[in-house]
C-alpha cells in the first residue's frame, strides 16, 4: 500500500525531470512562452495521479473519534511529563 503523498512527490519529481534542474526559476523559464510550451500535454497522466492523489487525501477521514485509540495508546501516557523526561533522558546513550 503506497500512501497519496508518495504519488504526489512521483509528480512533482517528474516536473523538475521535464526541467533537468531543481532551480525553480529553471522551472518557470521553461514553462515561459505560449500555451504548448507548458508541460501539459507529456505531463497529463501525471495530471490525473495528481489530482487523484489530493482528492484522496483530503477525503481521508481523520477525526478524533476515529483515532482516539491510536493517540491515547503508548508507554508515554502512563506517566507525567517530568518522570518521563528524566527517564527518557537517563536511558539514551551518549
Amino acid at each position: 500500500m503506497v500512501s497519496y503523498e508518495v504519488s504526489i512527490g512521483f509528480v512533482f519529481i517528474t516536473v523538475l525531470l521535464c526541467v533537468g534542474s531543481l532551480n525553480l526559476s529553471q522551472v518557470v523559464i521553461a514553462q515561459s512562452g505560449w500555451f504548448f510550451n507548458w508541460f501539459w500535454l507529456p505531463l497529463l497522466p501525471m495530471f490525473v495521479i495528481f489530482f487523484v492523489s489530493a482528492l484522496a487525501e483530503t477525503n481521508a477521514r481523520r477525526s478524533t473519534a476515529d483515532v482516539e485509540a491510536e493517540l491515547v495508546q503508548g508507554f508515554q501516557t502512563e506517566y507525567s511529563s517530568m518522570p518521563f523526561a528524566c527517564s527518557s533522558s537517563a536511558n539514551t546513550p551518549t
